[in-house]
């Protein structure tokens, strides 16, 4: 059981090299993904998730936590794509409170959702748009990320296994300056895929590095603001 003591960073992940950034004002603290089940934490405590870590995709879909706070990164990578709100379904309920836990935002959101159960995205359609959210059905990558950045969503739902790169959408958006929350349906071995998406990111973008991503968390805010991320993003 880890339970860290006053503001700490706790990072889901089998890196060590976590441990060894040192950040004013944080305590990191990285915890093993067969913990996380265990796991208990401060209100002041943000837990981070590495999703190209092997187990903890899995760990999410199996004991599901609510919206939590997430990244990706590689062993030996001193860079790091930072995402938020991220809740992972085995299969999409359109009726889960979890896939819909986007009824918290205004009343005006958007939404993207890319997936080949057409009558199920369908149904999801639905269902978020009697709460006035607006949502642009995609069913390959390539078109969710076109329509990602048409209209700037503020939630995506998105089964990995979708041809032409899920997972690299995932990391295109946790680019973006304003990151959206995520429902994420794994597809199967989704920690290597997500690895491979993120060296290709790293190729061809400007990605934060670990330790500018945690000096972000750790930056004064005003009251009721959400935590920015390491690029400007605003949590």
């Amino acid at each position: 059981m880890v339970t860290p003591d006053g503001h700490a960073v706790v990072i889901v992940d089998g890196d060590g090299a976590w441990e060894r950034i040192g950040v004013a004002g944080i305590q990191v603290i990285r915890v093993h993904p067969k913990d996380l089940h265990r796991l208990e934490v401060e209100d002041s405590t943000t837990t981070i998730v590495n999703l190209a870590m092997p187990g903890v995709i899995e760990l999410l879909g199996a004991c599901p936590r609510g919206p939590t706070s997430a990244c990706i990164t590689t062993p030996g990578s001193e860079h790091v794509v930072m995402l938020r709100g991220v809740v992972v379904m085995h299969a999409l309920r359109p009726a889960d409170p979890i896939a819909v836990h986007v009824r918290r935002r205004r009343r005006t959101a958007r939404g993207v959702a890319a997936g080949e159960n057409a009558g199920a995205l369908l149904q999801l359609r639905r269902v978020l748009g009697a709460d006035g959210m607006g949502v642009s059905l995609a069913w390959d990558a390539l078109q969710a990320q076109d329509l990602c950045d048409l209209v700037h969503p503020h939630v995506v739902v998105l089964d990995l296994g979708l041809p032409r790169g899920g997972h690299d959408l995932v990391v295109h958006v946790g680019l973006r300056r304003n990151v959206p929350d995520l429902v994420l349906l794994p597809a199967g071995d989704d920690a290597r895929a997500f690895g491979e998406a993120f060296e290709r990111a790293c190729r061809r973008e400007r990605i934060a590095l670990r330790r500018e991503a945690l000096a972000a968390l750790a930056a004064p805010r005003a009251p009721g603001s959400r935590a920015p991320l390491a690029h400007g993003i605003s949590m």
